[in-house]
């Protein structure tokens, strides 16, 4: 990587400003968030996901994972292999994982 950055970095991109963070991810063990504050949109890729192959989600890092959402001003949630949801939606289907 021609850079890299440990737990948060934000982009000023011109008109908008980009933050990359890292957070907890039943998923991988090192996921990194994008979010676009003015747009109220966060990407979450794969984040949500349970770890592969076995697909089975760690509660504790799903609950830290909820609480990162929960304190964030989003309205959209962009999902890595499915289409764009609301904060809410996410949430629902997160907290059914526990």
């Amino acid at each position: 990587a021609d850079e890299t950055f440990y737990e948060s970095r934000v982009i000023d991109l011109g008109n908008i400003t980009v933050e990359l963070f890292e957070a907890p991810s039943p998923h991988t063990p090192d996921t990194t968030l994008v979010y676009i504050p003015s747009d109220k949109v966060i990407f979450l890729g794969d984040s949500t996901l349970g770890e592969f192959p076995s697909w089975k989600k760690d509660k504790d890092k799903v609950k830290g994972l909820i609480r990162v959402i929960e304190d964030m001003k989003i309205d959209t949630c962009v999902l890595g292999h499915w289409y764009p949801a609301s904060k809410e939606e996410v949430l629902q289907e997160l907290k059914g994982a526990l």
